[in-house]
């Protein structure tokens, strides 16, 4: 007869537990990373635009191209143009983007990641 002190180590039931919960965050991992990079994608392309010293003066219609092209040229699959709105406000443009990526996680359960961005082009 084997006394509690001698035993060592976890019971099958304890591996199968954290293998469990090591699969679960994996799969969550793995449905979310790429809406997250899609987010820098969208990101990056209004900070380039941005950073763009001829984009300024630039009509709302070219704008709007110049982003469309930059989203097929990074595919880009979350958001569109039609996420983007542009403004002129006393002689600055104010680009922003506002959308929702939505995932399915695991059934009928799904996950909601929400993105917005600003900038101003001088």
């Amino acid at each position: 007869m084997q006394t509690v002190q001698k035993q060592k180590g976890m019971t099958l039931i304890g591996w199968l537990l954290i293998l469990l919960i090591i699969a679960v965050v994996a799969t969550v991992a793995l449905k979310l990373i790429p809406v997250y990079l899609d987010g820098y994608k969208v990101y990056q392309t209004l900070s380039s635009i941005a950073e763009d010293s001829s984009s300024g003066s630039k009509s709302v219609k070219e704008l709007r191209k110049m982003i469309d092209r930059r989203f097929d040229i990074n595919m880009v699959n979350d958001a569109s143009s039609q996420d983007v709105t542009i403004s002129k406000q006393g002689g600055v443009t104010i680009i922003e983007v506002e959308y929702e990526a939505r995932r399915q996680m695991f059934g009928n359960l799904h996950a909601v990641v929400v993105f917005e961005k600003r900038v101003e082009l001088k």
